[in-house]
């Protein structure tokens, strides 16, 4: 490796290690809390003896498991709106796209995995990127960061607007190997560094790497420099200066910054980020905001230490319980009886030792215990209220009744409000997650959708398939107006011929000659990953027609009941023979198909 890459790549790695040691207090707390989380509560080197019980209790695991479930209950809701109106025909095509996409990705399970790293590690972390190898024309990629190997510089309270961040983690040599296939081989391992050309490395089988590991550092970071390239005119031909010669100027060489993959001493990978969004990959959830810090809090920050204390005092109450039922014995063995005996018989039971009464009447005798001070007994009942309080996680949200008797649903409705007042701005946090994280994917899938693609999406009896693309042919298309049809309103026709001018204007000042990109804004319907909100919506719409403002059809589609289109063609069934029964009205048409193509989306013809 040349000079200047060593020297690179060691003021590089210097900035990132020096973050991370900066933040070294906070990423043990981490790793402790995950260590919590999984149950490793008591240290051996805590106990005062191998005999101490390591009974625990543990809230950090419940509370956890009855949040992250509350909060990824159901599926979000989201609207994308273009900021030019006449481009909202356009964007609607990447809604569906996302819907396809949460499918694809697996989304549900992705969005669960941050949510858990959050609760437990202070933050969640996705990275939204676009893998050109899956597939025939590539997909956009997420991936769930180990917030612990997630660093980004200081002074910023928005990790958007940070200039550098990345991740230190430690990687298969095979794994390095088989991703950076130019310079993989020249990697090394962190454990033998110096014996390396001594044990044959570069000879060894993949599976030999599987278990060693070297740390790999990816940065992306803005950068100032710029490089000369020649302007070239409409005809695609270089202009020239004053001079005669090709006309030169100077631009930004990493306009959206650039990517930096390297070792502990191998440059493997240094790149301009491709990119057009110009925002870093990486999207954090939190669980609690700290005020002006980029690293937030996780319910472990504010219940570690009662948690903590629950388990002593549950080990004194398990250690005395021990005691009591299987107690210690003194044994006189000036009175005839042999101790080691009385050790190994005397927990069978039935028993009959001889003695010289003489010397002791007792031989035998219980060591009693104490009794525990009735003050533990209330402080381990008043700390489940107190964890209540810190967490926010009441019985009614985790589906129990706080009383015995009968509930009326109006109680329950106003008791389950007052519960997620605490879950609610975990909500936000959530949703606000999840539109970054899709603003970055429909923006990446307008810059690499320049193919057309399939588009599938499962219906309640079939699978509806479209096409999308944002290549201009495609996107032409699509925004031609559509021939007028009888009956049509003739402001729909007249909107759609405006849309389709405005477009041409816009193609024609702004456009790209290849893809067609509209600027667009995300919006997350507020609580529609809560369970609570998809309950309310039903008894409002239940009411809603019991009072008959609505429609049992709009009941059904806004319920979402399974095979509703079913249930809405019987219906339909039986009104028209209860009409044909009394012989009156003509028969109502038949009922319209459910789940057509969105406007402006082409439907791909069956068989195809």
């Amino acid at each position: 490796m040349a000079k200047d890459d060593r020297v690179y790549i060691t003021k590089l790695r210097t900035a990132v290690d020096k973050i991370f040691e900066s933040t070294k207090e906070e990423r043990t707390k981490m790793d402790r809390f995950l260590k919590e989380y999984k149950g490793q509560w008591w240290d051996e080197k805590e106990l005062k003896s191998k005999h101490d019980s390591k009974v625990f209790v543990n809230y950090l695991f419940a509370t956890v498991m009855s949040v992250a479930p509350l909060l990824t209950d159901n599926r979000p809701t989201w609207t994308i709106r273009a900021q030019k109106p006449f481009m909202q025909k356009y964007v609607e095509v990447f809604s569906l796209c996302l819907k396809y996409l949460w499918e694809k990705l697996d989304m549900d399970a992705k969005v669960f995995k941050a949510v858990v790293d959050a609760l437990v590690m202070k933050n969640g972390i996705f990275k939204v990127t676009f893998d050109p190898d899956v597939g025939t024309f590539g997909e956009c990629r997420i991936d769930v960061v180990d917030p612990r190997c997630y660093f980004e510089s200081p002074g910023y309270d928005d990790n958007w607007e940070c200039d550098f961040q990345g991740t230190r983690e430690r990687k298969p040599i095979s794994w390095i190997r088989r991703n950076f296939p130019d310079k993989g081989k020249d990697v090394k391992s962190d454990e033998d560094d110096e014996k390396a050309v001594k044990a044959g490395w570069e000879d060894r089988a993949g599976f030999e790497l599987q278990s060693t590991f070297a740390t790999l550092y990816e940065v992306w970071m803005r950068d100032d420099e710029t490089e000369s390239y020649v302007v070239k005119g409409e005809n695609g031909e270089p202009e020239k200066d004053e001079k005669g010669k090709d006309k030169k100027e100077e631009r930004e060489k990493y306009p959206y910054g650039k990517i930096v993959v390297f070792t502990k001493d191998v440059l493997l990978d240094e790149r301009p980020s491709p990119y057009r969004h110009n925002r870093p990959p990486y999207v954090k959830l939190y669980d609690y905001f700290n005020p002006h810090d980029t690293i937030g809090m996780g319910e472990g920050d504010q219940i570690e230490n009662l948690n903590r204390s629950i388990n002593r005092a549950m080990q004194l109450m398990d250690k005395f319980m021990t005691l009591y039922n299987d107690p210690n014995w003194l044994v006189d063995e000036t009175a005839g009886i042999d101790a080691e005996s009385v050790k190994r018989d005397l927990p069978g039971g039935g028993n009959v030792w001889s003695y010289n009464s003489g010397v002791n009447e007792m031989p035998i005798r219980r060591v009693e215990m104490g009794s525990l001070t009735p003050d533990l007994y209330n402080y381990v009942a008043l700390l489940p209220r107190i964890l209540e309080e810190v967490t926010g996680v009441t019985d009614i949200t985790k589906g129990m009744a706080s009383k015995t008797e009968r509930q009326t649903a109006a109680e329950v409705s106003t008791l389950i409000e007052s519960s997620y007042t605490r879950t609610r701005q975990r909500v936000r946090n959530l949703e606000h997650f999840i539109k970054r994280t899709g603003y970055l994917l429909v923006d990446i899938m307008q810059q690499y959708y320049d193919n057309i693609r399939d588009v599938n999406i499962k219906g309640d009896q079939n699978i509806d398939y479209y096409k999308a693309s944002s290549s201009k042919p495609f996107v032409d298309q699509m925004m031609q107006p559509k021939p007028p049809q009888p009956g049509q309103n003739p402001q729909i026709a007249m909107q759609e011929q405006k849309d389709w001018e405005d477009y041409q204007k816009f193609i024609e000042t702004f456009g790209d000659k290849d893809t067609v990109y509209a600027d667009f804004d995300i919006e997350i319907e507020t609580n529609s990953t809560l369970p609570m909100d998809r309950q309310s919506l039903a008894n409002l719409f239940l009411r809603l027609a019991a009072m008959k403002v609505v429609d049992p059809q709009a009941v059904i589609e806004q319920l979402n009941i399974p095979k509703g289109e079913e249930i809405i063609a019987r219906m339909e069934q039986r009104a028209q023979a209860a009409m044909a029964a009394k012989g009156g009205g003509r028969p109502m048409p038949p009922p319209k198909p459910q789940g057509g193509p969105p406007m402006g989306l082409q439907q791909k013809p069956e068989g195809i």
